[in-house]
């Protein structure tokens, strides 16, 4: 039987910029035993493919929400994308009241810099990207509530786009997308026969709903923890429960 063990990355795997190393140790662990260990984020693409310490290679990357899934060798084994035109009107309506994320098949564009960025383009025209492959375009809002709101509004008039509220931001991919239907496609693709999953927030929870064993935090949103097989402090508790 194939076992693996999907993670989310920031607020499961990442604290402010940090792994634990606990966690990265329990991963080693787990993998060396046989098991699958891969990424499930809305983070994009090329994030996702370089986060890891170098000596970690994960079995699988869905990334972007679940609009585009690598195999263990980085190759693209499904994707999903969001036409042009849908891009032109979220942006139209939101560059003033948001700050802007659009995730291609290459690079990461944003409408304008956050400290810590590195290798992120200024949109400077939508033309830019116009003949890229645009896999998922996100907001950030300055609070939570205005995320949900907006995210709401997204789901109501955006019918061949599907958003995703993780905090204060929002992820948009295609519609069908989603971090569960990510899942749902590794199992089939890998041909993984149980398949556990670990996350923190909101936009976890399509993923945390189809996974056969589901984890999340002490200091998750309750909705969250309610809705879980377990309750932990972090990864590695998570590993050591699925390696007894």
């Amino acid at each position: 039987m194939t076992k693996a063990l999907a993670s989310d990355i920031d607020g499961t795997l990442i604290f402010k910029g940090r792994f634990k190393v606990s966690d990265m140790n329990f991963i080693r662990k787990y993998q060396k035993a046989g098991y699958l260990f891969g990424l499930c984020t809305g983070r994009p693409l090329k994030e996702t493919t370089e986060i890891l310490p170098s000596d970690i290679q994960p079995d699988f990357y869905i990334a972007t929400s679940g609009a585009v899934i690598l195999n263990k060798e980085k190759h693209v084994i499904y994707e999903k994308i969001i036409c042009f035109e849908d891009i032109h009107k979220i942006y139209k309506e939101y560059h003033q009241k948001a700050l802007i994320i659009i995730q291609t098949d290459t690079d990461v564009y944003k409408t304008a810099y956050e400290e810590y960025d590195k290798d992120i383009k200024i949109i400077r025209s939508l033309d830019d990207i116009k003949d890229k492959k645009i896999y998922g375009i996100s907001l950030v809002f300055e609070t939570e509530e205005q995320a949900k709101t907006i995210c709401y509004h997204i789901n109501q008039n955006y019918h061949s786009l599907e958003g995703f509220q993780n905090t204060n931001s929002i992820d948009i991919v295609k519609k069908g997308c989603s971090k569960g239907y990510g899942i749902l496609k590794v199992k089939e693709l890998l041909n993984i026969d149980d398949m556990s999953g670990i996350g923190d927030s909101y936009n976890d929870i399509p993923m945390l709903d189809v996974v056969d064993c589901s984890f999340t935090f002490k200091n998750s949103p309750l909705m969250i923890q309610q809705q879980v097989s377990y309750v932990v402090d972090s990864v590695a508790e998570a590993i050591s429960i699925l390696m007894k």
